[in-house]
């Protein structure tokens, strides 16, 4: 399937922006720089998350003299490149020595056709030739990441479509626990128009999520009791309102009378939609 460039990057700088995805991009590319030459031949930088870098590293000996080290690393990442989101290093023994270029050189391709055509949309922006080179390594590093992710099976997160190993990605799964996050979901169940300004997108992604879960599990606790109350419909209805706004993004002033087929059957049949 052809993915559209703004989707791409979208999906390639992910939820954050273009600004903290470089700085991401920034921790893994920089690490030859700043540990040299030398040690950049036995050593692979290979993710930054929640402000760590993983690199790779031929056995635990080095790994273990290469801790010793971390302080310097770290040091010359603040010191020399301003990165203060870098909070530690962590080595993992990862292939043999003699492997380590291969490993480099055997990583899944990149899709040529989606770099290309994302590279062309990023000489567009009006930026640096510098910023540019930035941008434009930051998204080969990132197509790298997702071309290993889909090679070992990841699929797209159900809550904000990032690759991600398991259903619900791990960013996803620690907003869904905060209790802000948790507390906006009982509101949109309730209000789905609702806004908070202390709610970032990515959170109110999450309490959507989390409000949907809830008001259809309402829906279906309602549904036999409004079947022997026929007085309960209302409320079934309120919910089924609440439910489709969330799920259509839509205020419960803007619902048309189609939407109401996306309910369950029984549900729309009760209310009269069906």
């Amino acid at each position: 399937m052809y993915l559209k460039v703004a989707d791409l990057i979208r999906e390639v700088f992910g939820r954050n922006g273009i600004k903290k995805a470089i700085k991401r991009a920034e921790v893994v590319v920089m690490w030859p720089q700043v540990v040299g030459s030398e040690v950049a031949k036995f050593t692979l930088a290979k993710s930054f998350k929640d402000n760590v870098l993983y690199v790779e590293v031929a056995d635990s000996e080095t790994a273990t003299h290469l801790t010793m080290q971390r302080k310097r690393f770290l040091d010359a990442y603040q010191e020399r490149f301003g990165v203060e989101e870098l909070q530690d290093i962590r080595f993992r023994v990862g292939v043999p020595p003699q492997t380590i270029e291969e490993a480099k050189e055997e990583d899944p391709p990149i899709d040529a056709e989606a770099f290309g055509r994302m590279c062309g949309e990023l000489g567009k922006l009006d930026i640096s030739e510098d910023v540019l080179k930035l941008l434009v390594e930051t998204a080969r590093v990132m197509l790298e990441q997702r071309a290993k992710r889909h090679a070992l099976g990841w699929k797209p997160c159900i809550i904000c479509h990032s690759l991600s190993e398991g259903a619900i990605c791990s960013i996803c799964e620690r907003l869904s626990k905060e209790a802000k996050v948790r507390d906006f979901a009982k509101r949109l169940s309730v209000e789905p128009a609702a806004t908070n300004p202390h709610i970032s997108e990515d959170e109110r992604a999450v309490a959507k999520y989390l409000a949907l879960g809830t008001l259809k599990s309402h829906l279906q606790e309602l549904l036999p009791q409004a079947i022997a109350m026929p007085a309960l419909k209302p409320q079934l209805d309120y919910a089924a309102r609440c439910y489709l706004a969330n799920l259509l993004n839509k205020s419960l002033g803007q619902l048309a009378e189609d939407d109401f087929y996306k309910l369950d059957v029984k549900v729309a049949r009760i209310l009269g939609y069906w």
